[in-house]
């Protein structure tokens, strides 16, 4: 951790401007929010000087007064928790998200919605670069649904949406989550149909379903699934990626590991499968081998 330097400069304007907020004996003569106005204008400055002094606790302490006082006033606190929320990342990330999301209530009390789903985003952002892959999920999706309350739905909420289904996965084996995730990708993509330049991202999303089906031990769910997807979008029926699940499905059907494996390195071989998509496809091995193991154990 950076040295802290001189900070006797920030701690006494800090004092200074308790005191000009106070007001003292003289304070019914001048009005709450001029008070106000000037006592945030001097623990700003001692929070650029705490900075400048790399004590990044202090400057964030300075922002969240600035937040605090800007709310007993009827002011706007959110930009100063979001300050605040710099610094503490410096130092304490769980700090940080806490005071991130008082800034998302603070724009939500203030209509202002779409400022409030940019911060989930990036609350989300910061989950997944720790690895918390649930927590990065829900935040996600605390943003798209911040979004579509003010009627934004486009390519950057889908963007977000899809991040739903490929952390949870990621994160565990759930049925549940499997449910949601085959749900999230037909509804994106029946979205990128319906425009010619987006419409060829279907096929991802519709390939990414049906192995999610096999991944849930379910063949007959990615038999119909092939088939709505097929009838959905054309392209997708005669795509690599459908020959390549009807390949997996008779390979479970007639209970040939060897067979499943084969077709995964040859799909890979081509088109190379992603960290999600390998996932996916080593969970349908698993429940594959776990078949043939159980029916071993009855005979």
């Amino acid at each position: 951790m950076d040295k802290i330097g001189d900070t006797s400069k920030a701690d006494a304007l800090m004092k200074e401007a308790e005191k000009k907020y106070k007001g003292g004996f003289l304070k019914f003569m001048t009005p709450k929010a001029d008070r106000a106005e000037a006592a945030t204008e001097l623990i700003k400055q001692a929070a650029n000087s705490y900075k400048l002094a790399k004590d990044w606790e202090s400057a964030a302490n300075a922002y969240i007064r600035c937040a605090t006082i800007e709310k007993e006033t009827g002011g706007d606190p959110a930009d100063n928790y979001l300050e605040a929320a710099t610094m503490q990342r410096k130092y304490n990330t769980a700090t940080a998200i806490k005071t991130m999301d008082l800034a998302v209530e603070a724009l939500c009390s203030d209509r202002k919605i779409s400022q409030a789903a940019r911060v989930k985003k990036q609350i989300g952002e910061i989950y997944e670069a720790d690895k918390e892959y649930l927590l990065a999920a829900k935040n996600y999706n605390d943003a798209v649904e911040l979004y579509s309350m003010e009627g934004e739905t486009n390519t950057t909420t889908n963007n977000i949406l899809l991040k739903v289904p490929e952390l949870k996965i990621i994160a565990e084996e759930d049925k549940e989550h499997i449910v949601e995730a085959i749900k999230i990708y037909e509804t994106v993509a029946s979205k990128y149909l319906e425009n010619r330049l987006t419409a060829p991202s279907a096929k991802d999303l519709y390939f990414r379903a049906t192995i999610l089906h096999l991944a849930n031990d379910d063949t007959v769910g990615a038999t119909n699934a092939l088939e709505k997807y097929s009838d959905l979008d054309p392209t997708f029926g005669t795509s690599r990626e459908s020959k390549f699940v009807n390949a997996l499905v008779k390979a479970i059907e007639e209970k040939n590991v060897q067979e499943f494996s084969d077709q995964c390195w040859e799909f890979n071989n081509i088109t190379p499968l992603d960290r999600w998509k390998t996932t996916v496809l080593n969970r349908a091995k698993a429940h594959l081998e776990k078949s043939i193991k159980d029916d071993f154990s009855v005979a």
